[in-house]
């Protein structure tokens, strides 16, 4: 698939779990929409974590809300969710492509200088704390 320049595929098998996947052409969701509310409630009650970034991901299909008559479940699902500046709503792409830059990251062998050769900025936790490292840069860190 990669070669056909396809960089991610969703299964229908929900996981369950807020963790970022790992092949992003077997990506499991969280959960099916049908479900978003239970595990919505249960996403924003998470922690910081700050060892690793967590992700919420709901699928089904428009046509899904209109046979079951449950439209009312993205409304109260975009109340719950909606408007909070601590999540990061992001596409497919836009997840893929960031997770991409993070792992382009090059870390000195002490760990104390961090180069992001991306042009996009990226987000390390140093001690607990959120550190930017802006594209194309070379921070200390340690």
């Amino acid at each position: 698939m990669p070669s056909l320049g396809i960089e991610y595929a969703r299964t229908v098998k929900s996981s369950g779990t807020f963790d970022m996947p790992d092949n992003f052409l077997l990506w499991s969701p969280t959960c099916h929409h049908k479900q978003m509310i239970e595990y919505g409630e249960k996403f924003v009650e998470l922690k910081p974590r700050h060892s690793h970034m967590s992700l919420f991901y709901v699928w089904g299909h428009s046509y899904e809300f209109e046979n079951d008559g449950n439209w009312d479940l993205v409304e109260q699902f975009g109340k719950l969710l909606g408007g909070r500046d601590e999540i990061w709503y992001a596409t497919n792409a836009e997840i893929v492509e960031y997770k991409r830059a993070l792992d382009r990251l090059r870390f000195s062998v002490s760990g104390g200088l961090v180069n992001n050769p991306s042009a996009q900025a990226v987000w390390v936790s140093v001690e607990g704390t959120p550190v930017e490292i802006p594209g194309g840069s070379t921070i200390r860190i340690g």
